[in-house]
């Protein structure tokens, strides 16, 4: 393959790519998990706690 040709695929699946982030930037349950996670550490960090420590407690607990 050609490096013109290379190129040329290579910028085709990187837009391919985008349009697929885009897509999921769009949706509710990707914004959602994000809103979580954000969360999440904002709760690990004002407790002091690391998310290993949080998720021995709950296989402790359940």
């Amino acid at each position: 393959m050609s490096k013109i040709a290379l190129y040329k695929a290579l910028e085709a699946q990187i837009a391919e790519q985008l349009a697929q982030l885009d897509a999921l930037k769009k949706s509710s349950d990707i914004q959602r998990e994000l809103e979580f996670e954000e969360k999440l550490q904002s709760l690990l960090l004002e407790y002091g706690y690391t998310l290993r420590e949080i998720i021995e407690i709950l296989v402790v607990v359940y």
